[in-house]
């Protein structure tokens, strides 16, 4: 038999020893002596359900002193009314999990005894408690198998929504096209380090670079050619970073990128965009439509500050971006670097530009 949960006792071996209660002791003695396996016998009264006397209560009962005697003179009826069996029966399309435990909540004189199952209307048959019992264990280990194998797949599930939920987060904080840092994670970050700037009395500057004549490039070269361009950029501005995994780079903006550097002055931070407007230069991507040169360039936007509580992270971008607002205006390809000796920021006002 296939086990599941939904096995029922119609599925369990039945036995049919039917004997009505009008008969002698004795034909109930000759039933049990023909048939060593039958767990019991079911008796009846003109066709009805009467009770049943199970192998069990029925060798206790001859064992004891003269039962020979006076079962002879008895009948089964009277053997019934003096074992006082209580009757346990069940439709044949009980649950065996739920047979199983309506048995084991007998009392224990009778965990033993039979069971009676209805198998049609008014008709009977036993199946033996041991054998429920048995099936009962068996749908036990397939229901724990059945659940590592669950707990198995749930875990596995598991495991692949974090790795789902980790690339989302990955995605969240990288730009798609440079996989380097996004908007977001720019702004979350130099948030981050504009407070620990504050608390550790360090400076903390900022580098926006955009690429000269970009619009161009693409009319010029395709969209194909600038997302390649820019993912070359991004690339080659990362290696810089190598040895220093507190810069952060990222995707700014279009053709522009930021770079955050914690713990960085002015002077440290232009020496670092001087480096990089340099080496791009080198890798001589051609731009036939720049206005200032056949090769790719770039101009640089440079700010350093000290973080205090007169200022926020929010002075220190547009800083940058307005020391880069003045290399494009004269004349690009340069870095201009924020000079903010005098300055005094907001977050909306940002004063004494310079080169």
């Amino acid at each position: 038999m296939s086990i599941n949960l939904n096995c029922t006792v119609e599925k369990l071996n039945f036995y049919f020893s039917q004997v009505e209660v009008s008969e002698s002791f004795k034909q109930l003695t000759n039933v049990f002596e023909k048939n060593p396996i039958l767990p019991g016998v079911i008796l009846v009264e003109n066709s009805q359900l009467v009770g049943l006397i199970s192998r069990t209560s029925f060798l206790q009962y001859m064992s004891r002193p003269y039962s020979w005697e006076i079962a002879d003179r008895r009948s089964i009826k009277s053997l019934l009314n003096f074992l006082k069996v209580q009757n346990f029966v069940i439709p044949k399309n009980t649950l065996i999990i739920e047979a199983a435990q309506k048995s084991l909540r007998r009392s224990s004189e009778l965990m033993n005894e039979p069971i009676i199952v209805e198998t049609a209307p008014e008709k009977y048959g036993m199946i033996d408690a041991h054998e429920l019992l048995v099936y009962h264990a068996k749908i036990q280990e397939y229901t724990r198998e059945l659940l590592t194998q669950m707990y198995g797949e749930i875990e596995r599930a598991n495991q692949k929504l974090e790795k789902a939920n980790q690339k989302l987060k990955y995605l969240s904080r990288v730009d798609d096209l440079t996989q380097v840092a996004n908007r977001r994670s720019f702004n979350q970050y130099l948030q981050r380090e504009w407070q620990r700037g504050q608390k550790q009395k360090m400076p903390l500057a900022v580098i926006l670079f955009a690429l000269d004549y970009f619009t161009e490039y693409n009319n010029q070269y395709g969209a194909l050619a600038g997302d390649s361009c820019l993912q070359s950029i991004a690339e080659n501005v990362s290696n810089f970073f190598v040895e220093n995994t507190e810069n952060l780079l990222a995707r700014y903006d279009g053709s522009t990128f930021a770079i955050v550097m914690p713990n960085t002055n002015a002077i440290a931070a232009a020496g670092l965009a001087e480096n990089i407007r340099n080496h791009i230069i080198k890798l001589g991507i051609e731009h036939s439509k720049s206005q200032i040169s056949d090769r790719l360039t770039l101009s640089i936007g440079v700010a350093s500050i000290l973080p205090t509580k007169n200022n926020s992270f929010k002075s220190l971008t547009l800083a940058a971006s307005l020391a880069l607002d003045r290399a494009k205006q004269e004349g690009r390809n340069r870095k201009i670097i924020w000079n903010n000796s005098e300055a005094i920021l907001d977050d909306s006002t940002v004063t004494n530009l310079a080169i």
